[in-house]
């Protein structure tokens, strides 16, 4: 597991002001920052909310330096869908963490402190729990209703354990044996690599089943997370990998959004791109499960097949937007953040909104600005709200 503590040479997030007038702590590394550290910052986070927030350094589209505030809620539901609110919240993600070695495993939570994203994404973690035991396979389903967009829905089938075999002069899959609960991980999706001939598929090394030019060998797993409507029948057959979780940024389906870096440009105290960059650079969700626009509140999530004491779980998004103040030359301007992403944990039965909201601000600056972020007035119903936007 890499260190999930902030590299001393890149731009390290500021520190959030707790609601309890605690020292600030350091985002990345948990710890106060040093007096001169806080001394040089020159826009400082007022955090009265029960909210986790922070203001983190990175670059804007256009590759103009910026701080970027994110706000972090959380909430704990039950199987009848009965969303209460997590005090605390989960901490802010400010680094990729990985299940193993970043070369060879998959995410298991991606980086929360990014500086913009595309629309809106939703990323789910958990487990596939079968509805009785002996079934050898099921299906799980991540649905979305929204009022400014059609339905939308992800299934994914779920396969007991299986492998090549040699039958009748051809390689097929062996007959899959009984499921038992499986962590949809991407290690369990189609992916991974071929040994024998130094070959690796870019879209999910962590994955099983790939073999170069489709020469699989007897005995090699195959996938037990797959998306249909076509399901692996021979070895020449190599879908894209299947999964609800975040994607690694050296996968190909997030790398071909990542701009080339430009070294001697940081060592110059410069951006390390240039402008404009790639809207999807920092989305981590896999394309499906990206929106055109962000979550508004209101929207009903269905969850099936995630649960071991129940089938479907739906859930309404709560309809909140944390209150924004942006104060400078003592003039305050009220910001609205957007919610960008939706994290779901079945295992915890835990639900997040990431709000996100970038204000353009030079390392160089010597002026003095500070962001009040607090809990909004009383909720209006979604229905409501709607009308009235």
């Amino acid at each position: 597991m890499p260190s999930l503590c902030w590299p001393a040479s890149a731009p390290r997030p500021l520190a959030s002001t707790p609601k309890d007038g605690s020292p600030a702590v350091d985002a990345d590394c948990k710890k106060p920052p040093p007096t001169s550290a806080r001394k040089r910052s020159m826009l400082e986070l007022v955090n009265d909310s029960p909210w986790q927030a922070g203001l983190y350094s990175g670059w804007d589209r256009q590759a103009q330096f910026q701080q970027t505030l994110v706000i972090k809620a959380g909430f704990s539901f039950d199987d009848a869908g009965l969303l209460t609110p997590l005090t605390p919240s989960a901490e802010i993600q400010t680094a990729d963490a990985y299940h193993g070695e970043p070369e060879d495993s998959s995410l298991a939570a991606a980086d929360e402190s990014v500086p913009y994203k595309e629309g809106g994404e939703i990323l789910l973690t958990g487990t596939a729990h079968p509805p009785r035991p002996g079934v050898r396979a099921m299906e799980t389903e991540l649905a979305l209703a929204r009022a400014d967009a059609a339905p939308w829905r992800k299934v994914l089938r779920i396969v007991g354990r299986r492998q090549w075999e040699r039958r009748l002069l051809m390689w097929l899959p062996s007959d899959a044996v009984p499921l038992e609960p499986l962590p949809l991980r991407y290690e369990y999706a189609f992916g991974g690599k071929d040994p024998k001939r130094g070959a690796v598929d870019e879209r999910n090394p962590a994955g099983r089943g790939y073999a170069k030019y489709g020469r699989v060998q007897k005995d090699q797993p195959l996938p037990q997370i797959e998306q249909g409507p076509k399901f692996i029948t021979s070895g020449s057959h190599q879908p894209e990998p299947a999964g609800y979780g975040p994607l690694a940024p050296r996968w190909a389906s997030r790398r071909m959004h990542t701009p080339t870096a430009d070294n001697e440009a940081v060592t110059l105290g410069l951006p390390p791109y240039k402008g404009p960059l790639p809207a999807l650079q920092h989305n981590a969700a896999p394309p499906d499960q990206r929106f055109p626009a962000p979550f508004i509140g209101g929207e009903t999530l269905r969850l099936r097949g995630f649960f071991p004491t129940t089938r479907t779980v739906e859930l309404t998004l709560p309809t909140i937007v944390p209150r924004v103040r942006f104060v400078l030359d003592n003039q305050a301007e009220s910001v609205r953040p957007v919610c960008d992403t939706l994290l779901i944990d079945t295992d915890r039965h835990q639900l997040h909104l990431l709000w996100r909201s970038g204000f353009a601000w030079s390392p160089t600056s010597r002026k003095v600005g500070w962001v009040f972020v607090s809990e909004p007035p009383a909720a209006v119903p979604a229905k409501e709200e709607r009308k009235a936007s």
